[in-house]
Order: C-alpha cells, then sequence, then structure tokens
C-alpha cells in the first residue's frame, strides 16, 4: 500500500480542521496506515465520516452517525455526498427520548392528564420534519430488541379524545390548567428544535401554555433528580438487552425515576417479569407491565432513536444490532 497520498490527504486535513501540531498531527497520520486491511481506533466522527467519503475508510464504526443532512442529500441523485445507496444502514438501538411530568404537581397528578398531553403530540411529523433522522415514533416505553414482542400503538395524535379527557379532568379548553415550565436541555442537539413544537401542539389542542426552560446538563441533572421541576425532556440508552432495561426506571424505588410516580402493581408486575423463566410468563409479566405504562402514563414516550452508519458492501460479520455492538472477531472482506 502506497502510504503517501493517505498520508498527505490525512495530514492535510487535519492540518486544517482538528490539529495545528506537527507533532500531533503525525501521532495520528500514523495510526491509519494501511487503513484499508486492519481495523484502527478513530475518536473523531466528523474525521471518520470524512474518510469514508474520500474512500480511505470501509466502514464508519458505531459511533460515527451520518448526520441528518447528508442522509438528505443522499437521497437527491444530483447531489453527490459520497455514499451509495447500498453503503447505509439505519437500525433502531436501545434509546428513547421521552417526556416527565412530575406527578407531584397539580394537573400533573392526574393520570388523564398524562394522557391528554401524549395525545395531543404529532411525533410523526416531528419526525418527518424536525429530527429528520428516521426516529421511530412509539408510545411504546420499551423498544424492540428487548427478547419481548412489542406491539405498537398507535401513535396518530388524538386532539378530540385528547380535549375529552382534559375537560373530564376539571380543564376545559385548559382553563384553571396551572402554567408549568417545560424544560431541555441545551446540549442534546434536537430538545431545543422539538420543545417549542410539543409547546405550540399543547397550546393548540389543549389550550395550555408552557413556559420554556434550556439549560446545560450540569444544571438540568441535579434539578431534576431533586425534583424541582414541572415537566422536562429526558431520554434513557438501555445498558442490556431485557426489557427490564427500561421499564424498570419506573419502579417506586428507581433512582431513575424522575418523575415521582410509584405503583405497587407496576412493581410486583417488575418483579415478576424479572423472575419469570417459562418464556411465555416472561412475555405476560412485561406485557401487562407495558399496559400499565401506557394506562397510568408516567412518562410520554416519543420515540426510539435511530443509527445509521456507512458499510462496504464487501464486509461482512457487520448486523446492526440494538446494542450497537459489533465484535471485529467477526468482520470478514471478500478477496
Amino acid at each position: 500500500m502506497n502510504k503517501e497520498p493517505l498520508y498527505s490527504k490525512l495530514n492535510a486535513y487535519l492540518s486544517k480542521n482538528r490539529l495545528k501540531s506537527t507533532k500531533q498531527r503525525d501521532a495520528i497520520v500514523d495510526t491509519f496506515f494501511n487503513l484499508r486491511d486492519r481495523h484502527v481506533r478513530i475518536d473523531d466522527r466528523r474525521l471518520a465520516i470524512d474518510l469514508y467519503k474520500q474512500g480511505s475508510l470501509d466502514w464508519t464504526g458505531c459511533q460515527a452517525m451520518i448526520p441528518v443532512e447528508e442522509l438528505e442529500a443522499q437521497k437527491d441523485p444530483s447531489r453527490p455526498n459520497g455514499y451509495k445507496g447500498a453503503d447505509l444502514q439505519t437500525y433502531v438501538i436501545m434509546a428513547n427520548l421521552y417526556i416527565t411530568p412530575n406527578v407531584t404537581r397539580k394537573g400533573f397528578d392526574d393520570p388523564r392528564v398524562r394522557q391528554a398531553l401524549s395525545l395531543a403530540i404529532d411525533r410523526r411529523a416531528m419526525v418527518e420534519t424536525v429530527t429528520r433522522a428516521g426516529e421511530v415514533p412509539m408510545l411504546n416505553f420499551i423498544p424492540p430488541g428487548m427478547g419481548y414482542e412489542v406491539i405498537p400503538t398507535d401513535v396518530a395524535p388524538n386532539c378530540p379524545e385528547a380535549q375529552r379527557l382534559m375537560a373530564e379532568a376539571g380543564y376545559p379548553g385548559g382553563q384553571g390548567f396551572p402554567k408549568y415550565e417545560l424544560l431541555f436541555r441545551t446540549g442534546t442537539g434536537m430538545e431545543p428544535d422539538i420543545a417549542p413544537v410539543v409547546a405550540s401542539q399543547w397550546q393548540q389542542c389543549l389550550g395550555i401554555k408552557v413556559k420554556l426552560a434550556g439549560m446545560p446538563m450540569e444544571l438540568w441533572r441535579p434539578k431534576t433528580t431533586e425534583h424541582n421541576f414541572d415537566i422536562t425532556f429526558d431520554g434513557w440508552q438501555g445498558d442490556y438487552p431485557h426489557p427490564h432495561t427500561f421499564a424498570g426506571l419506573l419502579a417506586g424505588k428507581s433512582s431513575m425515576n424522575l418523575s415521582g410516580y410509584a405503583s405497587t402493581e407496576l412493581d410486583a408486575l417488575l418483579e415478576r417479569g424479572m423472575r419469570a423463566v417459562d418464556p411465555a410468563e416472561f412475555q405476560a409479566a412485561y406485557r401487562n407491565v407495558e399496559e400499565v405504562i401506557l394506562r397510568d402514563m408516567p412518562e410520554i414516550n416519543m420515540w426510539f432513536r435511530t443509527w445509521t452508519f456507512a458499510l462496504r458492501p464487501e464486509w461482512t460479520g457487520i448486523t446492526p444490532n440494538v446494542l450497537n455492538a459489533y465484535p471485529l472477531r467477526y468482520l470478514r472482506r471478500a478477496q
């Protein structure tokens, strides 16, 4: 392999975009020699994507998400972008975005209000026009791929039903409902974009107003863990492929249960699911868990995240999965 063209290309790229120190540049560039013949670690996500588009990498890896603007450009054949359709693979991962109401607050303590807030949200419209990264809208709090057969619920907004529930809870047209603060994290990428959309949909459908409050994670975390909030965006990335890694967040004693929700019924079902050995009992337990979550709506699930990487078609042994984990020993390249 001729190292000089690749060396020059990387050196020029790093010099212009990343590192000014020659010593730093050389240390990084040296790790890329024989790039097409062995795996290397690249900690710079943008660099991995650019090298792929230049033809110097065969796989962008599981940490370099292809940016939304490049995914959209790929759909337009008149806009060269360095990818072929067969290169891009999009799949659901163990991560979701949801809205957490503080159920100790007036109004949010009523499951009918929480149901109404969920029904007023047009998730699909936001995925298609705001986030645009292929997220999968779902009311279910447990994602696919957990060993549990998820039955997706209807995510279409239903404003008349939402209005009926609000009126039944004592807030017809939003009258008398407290004005609360909707928190979002400013460093997450999507939350600052979708928070005003959600607030607008609630106002248009339910007649309620919320004040938007963005803050960095270091301020958001203590505020929410101390339950010093009204309602907030939140999200989770699962630790292991089992329904409990998501459903267990809502256990009464869970330190990650920010809503203040507690249900002895749910706790008993979670315990049953964790102890289940028989597959039918396992499925039945978590089916009941989901029924309770969807009924009580302690968390308003928005969607599950997806991931897109680029991989040359001649490679095998990389199968998209919810763990986003890829043992390199299975990698094979066609000769």
